[in-house]
Parts: C-alpha cells; structure tokens; sequence
C-alpha cells in the first residue's frame, strides 16, 4: 500500500512583511475607562504614539473579551515614517457614526506637490483612499455599519496605480487609479487640520510600507479573526 503526501498539508505559513507601525490594543495599559495619551508601537520601530485632544480611553471586554481603544474625536500621531512608494493600511475597528467622512490614517502633511494621503470612510460608510488636496479616488463596494467591528484592508502602489481594499478577509474592490505621491504616514483618528474625526473603537491598527502579499493577507486576516472573533 502507498500514499501520496499532499505537499501543502505541511507546508510552513508565509513569512510576514514586518509592519512599519503596529498598534494593539491588548498592550495598552490602564483601567476601564481611563484616558490612554500614549500607545505603545509593537512593530519593533520605537514609532509610539501620542494621544491628544478628545480623550481617548479604555474600554475593556468590547470585543471577545478584549479591551479596546475608544476615540471620540482624539488625535494619534507618531514619527519616522519614511516616503514610499506603495502601503497596506489593517484596522480592526467599530465606527460609531458616519455624519462625515472618518479619518483611519492619515499624513500629517504633504510633499512638495501638497499631495496628503488618507485612507478613511466615507459619508457613505465605505472604505476610501485618495488624497486631501486631490481628492478621494477610490472607494471599496461594500457599506459598513455602526454596530459591529470590521477588519478593513486598504493598499495602494503609485508605481502601477493597482488599489485593492479588504473587508472582513474578503476581496471587496479592486483597480486603478491615479494619486500623485506619498507622504509618510503618521496620524490616525483625525486627518491633517484636525478633520474628519473618528468616533469608535479601535482594536488593532498597523501599516506596512510594501503591498503585502495575498498569503501574508491571509495570515493576518486569519489572525486577527481568531483574536477578535468578529466573523
């Protein structure tokens, strides 16, 4: 008797991409409730952030057990994000309203053109990337709402003009479109002048400067779905 081994069966998980920044909300520290002015970056890139504004708070057992960040207007901003050339923005979050456009991460200014990168969402409660002086130029397909926390997923190469965005581990819109350059990234919660604040909960936020591979995608997706048990 013999037997064909599947090849795969064993085979090792992709290597990740480590992030340029990370944010968990599992290492922040504190009681229920109370207000958080700086996070921890996990990446390994000392890149911490400092909280300002609206206070910002802990929230324990929001999701799985989990304590998340609560922002009611709060700004996140942190330093030593070099330009480049593509992204993959992830956030594992819950927006509590969507009267106007809602800042995930953002630059805090542009480059020489002006140009100032966002990913947010928008009025109509979808995922969208553009830039603040050029405008928004792509938007992902399906709507979110106020009730349920969302992994979402949004990458962008300027070298090919290629966008895809991601909604709970699923494909959720894809193509090509123009944004001029990249600015570092370096703030979530509001964009450049303080606009465009996210009302929420965060749980996780990280940014890699590379357009993560679909096997690295999955992996994290995977991850993050075990952790917060969302979907």
């Amino acid at each position: 008797m013999s037997f064909i081994i599947n090849p795969y069966l064993f085979a090792a998980a992709p290597s990740l991409t480590p992030p340029e920044v990370e944010f968990d909300s599992r290492n922040i520290p504190g009681a229920d409730g109370s207000t958080i002015t700086a996070w921890t970056d996990s990446s390994g890139n000392a890149r911490d952030m400092a909280i300002t504004l609206d206070p910002t708070t802990v929230e324990t057992n929001e999701l799985n057990g989990h304590q998340v960040s609560r922002w009611n207007g709060g700004l996140g901003s942190w330093s030593g994000n070099a330009e480049a050339d593509a992204y993959t923005v992830i956030s594992v979050l819950k927006c509590s309203s969507f009267a106007s456009a809602r800042t995930v991460m953002s630059a805090a200014s542009g480059l020489t053109e002006g140009n100032i990168p966002v990913v947010r969402l928008g009025t109509n409660s979808k995922i969208e990337i553009g830039s603040v002086d050029l405008g928004i130029s792509a938007t992902s397909t399906t709507a979110l709402n106020t009730s349920n926390f969302f992994t979402i997923c949004a990458q962008y190469d300027t070298l090919t003009g290629a966008y895809a965005f991601y909604l709970n581990g699923s494909a959720d819109g894809s193509g090509t479109t123009t944004i001029e350059d990249l600015a570092h990234f370096s703030r979530i919660g509001r964009r450049n002048g303080n606009l465009e604040p996210f009302p929420g909960d965060i749980f996780y936020m990280a940014l890699w400067n590379s357009i993560l591979s679909g096997g690295e995608l999955t992996t994290r997706f995977d991850d993050l779905r075990t952790a917060g048990g969302h979907y």
